[in-house]
C-alpha cells in the first residue's frame, strides 16, 4: 500500500477535501499493524515559501510517529503535469499559485526545471538518509 505525503500546509492549501496529514500516519500505521508493506511517497514535492522547514519538520514527524524499520519504502518525486491539461488549468479560474510556476516543458510534461528539481529532491534523500538505509529511497 502507498501513501502521499505532504507537510500539514500544502495539504490545506492544495489538497482540498482529503485526509489530513494525522489521519494519515494513522491509516499508515494501522495497515502495517496489518501486515501490509507500505509505501511513503513525498510526491509530488511542492516548491513552497520554507520549503527546507516544512518538509524537515514533515519527515520529522512521520518518523517520530511510524517507526523507519516497519516502512517498506519511500519514493519522492517532484510537481509535474501533462502541459496540455496544465493549460487547461491555467484557463480556468484555478487561483492556485503554484500552477503558474515558469514551469519547463519536458516532452509533454511541465515540471520544475532540472536545476530547481535537484537540490529538492537532494535535499529530502539527504533527511531521508537519517532515518533509512539508501536502498529503501526511490528517486
Amino acid at each position: 500500500m502507498a501513501w502521499t505525503i505532504s507537510p500539514e500546509l500544502v495539504t490545506r492549501k492544495y489538497e482540498k477535501n482529503t485526509p489530513t496529514l494525522n489521519r494519515r500516519i494513522q491509516n499508515i500505521l494501522s495497515a502495517i499493524n496489518d501486515g501490509w508493506k507500505v509505501r511513503i511517497c513525498f510526491d509530488p514535492l511542492l516548491l513552497v515559501t520554507d520549503f527546507e522547514k516544512l518538509y524537515s519538520e514533515l519527515i520529522l514527524k512521520i518518523f517520530s510517529e511510524i517507526p523507519a524499520g516497519r516502512i517498506f519504502d519511500v519514493s519522492i518525486g517532484v510537481f509535474r503535469m501533462n502541459s496540455d491539461f496544465l493549460k487547461k488549468i491555467q484557463k480556468g479560474e484555478n487561483e492556485s499559485d503554484i500552477l503558474y510556476y515558469p514551469f519547463e516543458k519536458q516532452g509533454k510534461i511541465m515540471t520544475y526545471p532540472e536545476e530547481i528539481q535537484e537540490p529538492m529532491r537532494d535535499f529530502i534523500v539527504t533527511r531521508l538518509l537519517e532515518f533509512l538505509p539508501k536502498d529503501k529511497i526511490y528517486n
